[in-house]
């Protein structure tokens, strides 16, 4: 705006995100500068979303077509063909299945990947693993038939494991308890960062609970645990709404609850 002439800076106005963000969609569109993409403008954020359906997709592709539009005619072409090479490669699957907690070595050796290359952890052992994510204070309580009191999985310590075309990528740590899914630790892949494992497990989390609720009617909330507003590792949680903080005052430790019988996660109608 500090370009413009006083003018056009007149005409053009204060334009809020949301109105910027939706006009360089209608301008994206109109110059066809985002072949083998599908580009909608949300809470003032562009989303691009491919055009044929595909669970997982190379992070790079994005970046090609981005930078499209700064090339000649055929350098650009020669970029959306790339770009449509790659969607026609085969989708890769992606398998969700919870099982209740207990040792697992294939998740331990990502656990201790993860630790090590995120957190930076020297070292991690075994018995560590197994006080932290395996054992568990809670007594499980099996479905029974015909009882709406409790989900189809039963109540207790769950780990939800998340596969790409069969290797194991994340782990999901939670508790079903009998009014919340208690969300208590997750650890990826290091190599697959750039799929924002975290944000997509806590809005399959969120699913599980809203799908599950039809079952079970007393499972109405996602607890989020601890909230400090000052730690970055934590403050993402804030992004989950709408919520309820318990405890706001009079103690560093807040406690996050995210309701699932209001409107949908912000979250995840941005992902969306």
């Amino acid at each position: 705006k500090r370009a413009l002439s006083e003018e056009k800076r007149a005409v053009l106005g204060d334009l809020s995100p949301n109105c910027i963000a939706e006009r360089l969609v209608l301008t994206m569109e109109h110059h066809g500068e985002i072949a083998g993409f599908a580009v909608k403008a949300c809470n003032g954020h562009l989303n691009f979303y491919s055009a044929t359906i595909q669970p997982i997709q190379n992070h790079t592709s994005i970046d090609t077509c981005a930078q499209a539009s700064d090339r000649p005619t055929s350098s650009k072409q020669s970029s959306v063909n790339k770009n449509d090479a790659r969607h026609n490669k085969k989708a890769r699957k992606l398998e969700f299945k919870m099982a209740r907690s207990h040792f697992d070595p294939e998740e331990f050796a990502l656990y201790q990947r993860y630790q090590t290359k995120v957190h930076k952890e020297k070292t991690v052992t075994e018995s560590s693993y197994k006080r932290f994510l395996v054992d568990t204070p809670i007594v499980p309580i099996r479905p029974r038939s015909g009882d709406n009191t409790v989900p189809p999985c039963g109540f207790g310590s769950f780990h939800q494991q998340y596969r790409i075309d069969g290797k194991l990528v994340a782990v999901g740590v939670v508790d079903i308890l009998p009014k919340c899914l208690s969300s208590k630790y997750l650890f990826w892949d290091p190599d697959l960062a750039f799929l924002s494992l975290g944000k997509y497990t806590a809005l399959k989390e969120i699913d599980w609970i809203k799908t599950t609720q039809k079952s079970c009617p007393s499972l109405e909330y996602y607890y989020l645990g601890y909230y400090i507003h000052s730690c970055n590792k934590m403050r993402y949680k804030a992004a989950y709404r709408p919520s309820e903080l318990l405890c706001p005052k009079g103690t560093k430790l807040s406690v996050l609850l995210t309701r699932m019988t209001r409107t949908q996660s912000q979250t995840m109608t941005n992902q969306t």
